[in-house]
């Protein structure tokens, strides 16, 4: 995914990261296929739970040095996005673009590469 940002970094595309709700949390759903540093995680009840666990996973997926917006704890992105579990989306003038079906089962690099190209 890095190749894609840098690659249309200089075409005024802005790559954003949008941490929506918990995955795979404690207290929630299929929690035995959470990565080892979020297996320990419940949902967020707060939004500085919410932030601290945002914060660890833009450093775990190197993303830290990246833009990120953090759902509210409403998770009001996620109800108007269906972004979970991952999603790939391209937003311009207030509207969706283009969006990949959900991942990681039909995360589409390629798609968004070819979309962006036409686009750009």
């Amino acid at each position: 995914m890095r190749d894609v940002v840098d690659a249309f970094a200089n075409n005024g595309i802005k790559y954003k990261v949008v941490y929506c709700t918990e995955a795979h949390p404690t207290d929630g759903w299929m929690n035995q296929f959470a990565p080892a540093q979020f297996k320990n995680v419940a949902y967020a009840q707060t939004i500085d739970e919410r932030l601290r666990v945002a914060r660890t996973f833009a450093r775990s997926c190197g993303v830290a040095d990246t833009d990120v917006i953090v759902d509210g704890i409403g998770d009001e992105l996620e109800r108007a996005y269906e972004a979970r579990p991952e999603r790939l989306y391209v937003v311009g003038g207030g509207n969706v673009l283009w969006r990949c079906g959900p991942g990681p089962w039909e995360y589409d690099v390629a798609g968004l590469t070819a979309f962006l190209q036409a686009y750009a």
